[in-house]
């Protein structure tokens, strides 16, 4: 089974890709790896960042992605090629995502993409978050921004914390 990861994902799919963001990143790990391996630019936005400064080529903006400071300083620049969120946008609430999402949907270019992962309803681990795992509210908004959409699902072990979590990956392609 192929890995689902961003990485991974974004090995298989990377032709074309120029300028990324990562939504809830939790640091710059994820934009450097993509921004060393093809994207021109990476944009990173979390409420928490690393200390230090954002390696060259990655701007990190700390704030909620769905906050409007943080949302004015992303409608300024030129549109993403590929939007990313690894298990961040599962901790808002319902309502939160169906106002703020569709802002991101408009900042990717035509034929863009956009990549979830998160937690499916099987997960147990971790909990307090909103389960996104075949909702159709949230299919109706990928479908009315992209021309297709694809899910894989994966169990995984976490060594560190002897538990396995249950993913899934929601990838998003055509933007309209």
């Amino acid at each position: 089974m192929e890995d689902v990861s961003v990485r991974t994902f974004f090995s298989l799919h990377s032709t074309g890709i120029a300028n990324v963001l990562d939504l809830g990143g939790g640091g710059w790990e994820d934009a450097l790896w993509i921004k060393n391996h093809g994207a021109n630019n990476a944009v990173v936005i979390d409420k928490r960042m690393p200390e230090g400064t954002p390696p060259v080529g990655v701007e990190a903006i700390t704030g909620d992605y769905f906050d409007i400071s943080v949302q004015e300083r992303i409608s300024v620049m030129p549109q993403f090629d590929f939007i990313f969120s690894c298990y961040s946008l599962c901790f808002n609430p319902k309502e939160k995502i169906i106002a703020n999402l569709p802002f991101y949907f408009n900042h990717i270019r035509k034929g863009g993409t956009f990549l979830l992962l998160d937690f499916t309803d099987e997960e147990t681990v971790v909990t307090h978050r909103e389960d996104l795992f075949h909702k159709e509210w949230l299919f109706e908004m990928i479908d009315a921004s992209f021309s297709r959409r694809e899910i894989k699902t994966q169990a995984v072990f976490e060594k560190e914390h002897n538990h396995t979590h249950h993913i899934f990956q929601l990838a998003a392609y055509g933007k309209k």
